[in-house]
């Protein structure tokens, strides 16, 4: 069976298009490279994350105020710590409505993986540096909105319905998100072509 599904494999590989598959190349060993510098090095100490959750949360915080000018809004940090195979802290920020507990933003709510997926696309793509270079950093600065008005919608849902936040959260919000990033993938392959 193992040898029938290496075979399939490689017949459809046999198959591909010569730039197809250098493009799958250049995504993996990107891919390879990110996970690589990242667990290795960033994740830790939150290098990246803890600035970039932090920063998500004060302007998340910020774009509610203007929805909510009578209300309060502001962050803290939250750090929990748990017991699963050893002790660790896990830090989220927190963003608060007056004295309302409203959304925590976690490491893996602050678009980072977004940023990457977004970039290995766009670095893997036959195209020009400097179309990649300009379209990257547009992109990156519009997925970064996005992420911003998604945390403020999943707010506004706390505030609203709050029984329906995680559906919000888990399904509805990321499923635009990713919208989103899909739908600069295509401008991008468009221009790029």
């Amino acid at each position: 069976m193992l040898t029938s599904i290496y075979h399939q494999i490689k017949e459809g590989l046999g198959e591909m298009p010569r730039t197809v598959k250098i493009f799958l190349l250049k995504a993996f060993i990107l891919f390879i490279v990110w996970e690589g510098i990242y667990l290795g090095f960033l994740q830790k100490d939150r290098i990246i994350d803890g600035p970039l959750t932090n920063v998500t949360a004060q302007l998340t915080a910020k774009s509610l105020e203007v929805f909510y000018p009578k209300s309060h809004f502001y962050t803290l940090q939250d750090i929990k710590k748990s017991y699963s195979d050893g002790w660790f802290e896990h830090e989220k920020s927190v963003v608060w409505k007056d004295q309302q507990r409203l959304i925590g933003i976690a490491d893996g709510c602050n678009g980072l993986n977004l940023f990457m997926l977004f970039l290995g696309f766009i670095l893997a793509y036959p195209s020009s540096i400097r179309l990649k270079l300009g379209f990257g950093f547009l992109g990156l600065i519009f997925i970064f909105a996005i992420n911003i008005l998604r945390c403020t919608g999943l707010g506004m849902v706390q505030i609203h319905y709050p029984h329906f936040t995680i559906y919000a959260h888990h399904y509805i919000f990321n499923l635009l998100t990713y919208a989103v990033v899909f739908f600069l993938w295509i401008k991008f392959s468009k221009w790029a072509s």
